[in-house]
């Protein structure tokens, strides 16, 4: 991604990221006894947003103006090293600051709930606006969640 446009917010959140991340607290569940698929609400994603938003809240600037035009997202959620997995000492005794996340929750819903969570305080209007985004998920040192809202100069919506 460019990296040439302003930053419009930025937000770093120094916590555990929650395991449970979902559009709309839904998730697809398949019936065991009967094969079929079926959708239910689940309550720990409802809560992720919830979270989201309390911590967007309490680091939003007074009179930050709501961006109207196309914006870029960079996003990083970072979780803990998990102390009983082999390949996690093994990059910490070799120094590596974070190894690549490959297990659920899923990038884009992770994405998908933080661009909820910033139209919902008001950092965009709405997130069809992002035209570019960047997300990472790992495990590291410093667990947290840091997003970077990122405008754009140009009308067409390139950044730089």
């Amino acid at each position: 991604m460019a990296e040439s446009g302003e930053v419009g917010a930025s937000f770093y959140f120094e916590i555990t990221p929650p395991n449970a991340w979902g559009a709309n607290g839904k998730v697809a569940v398949m019936n065991k006894k009967t094969g079929k698929p079926y959708v239910r609400s689940k309550a720990a994603t409802v809560d992720t947003k919830g979270l989201l938003v309390t911590l967007i809240l309490s680091q939003k600037p007074r009179g930050f103006k709501t961006i109207e035009g196309p914006v870029g997202l960079k996003v990083c959620v970072t979780w803990p090293w998990l102390p009983s997995s082999a390949d996690h000492k093994k990059c910490r005794k070799a120094g590596m600051k974070w190894v690549a996340k490959i297990t659920k929750p899923d990038t884009d819903n992770c994405m998908k709930s933080i661009k909820d969570a910033l139209e919902t305080c008001g950092i965009f209007k709405n997130d069809s606006q992002v035209w570019v985004e960047t997300g990472e998920k790992r495990h590291g040192e410093d667990p947290g969640i840091s997003i970077e809202v990122i405008i754009s100069r140009d009308p067409r919506g390139q950044i730089g």
